[in-house]
């Protein structure tokens, strides 16, 4: 990271119509002595000729702003993005668990909760008021990226109240919007931020239904086993979920909680295509516009719940279906009706979500079984 990164943004977007600038606002919180402990990945520690702090944050942000002033008419704003999560915080929170750890004191959470609770919620909602501030005083578009919990998208809420000429979207992931900490044994499914509590769950479909979060995404960040070895701590982060995205988000978000498939539809397709100005674009001699009632270039069958095999690609990237001779849960498969079979599963009781349990019953890995290449090649 240097000075002429963010000198070079303006060009960037306007020579190569790149329209999202990604920051990581929590990287400033790994000190050298912290890297040499094993406990923070190497991609933690930046090596930067400037604090890698707020000042730079806002230098970027100006340098987006000056980009879509000298824009041309009618070319999509280029937008600032951050993995909002304060290092501070962050820093406090790994040295306070790692004590409580040491002393035995109380109950010893699970892995990934211990996770959770060493980069708090709070230190979202401060990165996010934090960039919303910069973003209102540099007039630059602002999305926050992958918001986990109930704080982070009351900060969404409250940095719309508090700057009304803001633009400011929020994204949500696939695996926050169906996943908890608690849920889970093991480290295999530890991701940045951390998978939070069921309450943080619900908050974030509520923030889907009410408008709050505009898109939802996969953050498909598929993982090699031997990168998930030792602890927790050690673990790297990520792991697979592109084909987890649209079965997620119908069985959880349509079946279980009743979201229309409208606005599902809005969160996976046009809400992204707005804010990288592609829902409209030319095909032939006619302008074709993205939206919903209009006939689809491309679409899928309908879908059903039915026990089957979800392969998530990259190397060792987990996998749904059977595991130590459970069942697999229910999955969506293309091809029959849109509702589950006559008897099938439906309470919220017996849960009949897709990834409900990706550590206790539903993890696998890639080679284990076959994936939708070596199927349709006819291998097993």
């Amino acid at each position: 990271v240097t000075r002429e990164h963010a000198a070079e943004v303006p060009e960037l977007a306007r020579r190569h119509r790149i329209t999202g600038f990604k920051y990581y606002m929590h990287y400033t919180g790994v000190t050298p002595e912290q890297y040499e402990s094993g406990l923070h990945p190497a991609k933690e520690f930046l090596f930067s000729d400037v604090p890698y702090d707020l000042g730079y944050l806002r230098r970027v942000m100006e340098r987006v702003a000056e980009a879509n002033r000298t824009a041309p008419a009618g070319e999509p704003p280029a937008r600032v993005c951050v993995h909002a999560e304060s290092p501070a915080l962050i820093r406090e929170g790994t040295e306070q668990v790692l004590a409580d750890l040491a002393a035995a004191a109380g109950e010893a959470p699970s892995p990934l909760e211990a996770y959770s609770q060493s980069r708090p919620t709070g230190g979202e909602r401060l990165g996010i008021l934090d960039a919303a501030e910069l973003a209102a005083q540099a007039g630059a578009p602002l999305t926050v990226l992958h918001a986990s919990s109930a704080d982070a998208l009351d900060a969404v809420r409250e940095a719309r109240a508090r700057y009304p000429r803001l633009d400011l979207a929020c994204e949500v992931t696939v695996h926050h919007l169906s996943l908890t900490a608690a849920e889970l044994g093991g480290w295999e499914a530890k991701v940045n931020p951390p998978l939070r509590a069921p309450a943080d769950r619900d908050a974030l479909w509520e923030g889907v239904s009410d408008g709050s979060v505009q898109t939802i995404a996969s953050d498909h960040a598929a993982s090699a086993s031997s990168l998930k070895a030792g602890d927790v701590w050690r673990a790297w982060y990520g792991f697979g979920g592109n084909e987890l995205l649209l079965p997620v988000a119908i069985t959880e978000g349509h079946l279980t909680r009743g979201l229309p498939l409208e606005r599902i539809a809005e969160t996976l397709a046009l809400a992204p295509a707005r804010l990288k100005g592609r829902h409209r674009r030319r095909a032939g001699r006619r302008s074709r516009h993205l939206r919903s009632g209009r006939r689809a270039d491309r679409r899928s069958g309908g879908a059903s719940l039915g026990a089957g095999l979800l392969a998530v690609r990259g190397e060792d990237a987990p996998r749904l279906g059977e595991h130590d001779g459970a069942p697999g849960r229910d999955l969506l498969r293309p091809g029959t009706s849109r509702r589950p079979a006559p008897g099938a599963p439906r309470a919220r009781g017996v849960d009949p979500s897709p990834v409900a349990s990706l550590g206790r019953r539903c993890l696998r890995h890639a080679g284990q079984g076959p994936t939708p290449a070596r199927r349709r090649a006819g291998t097993p």
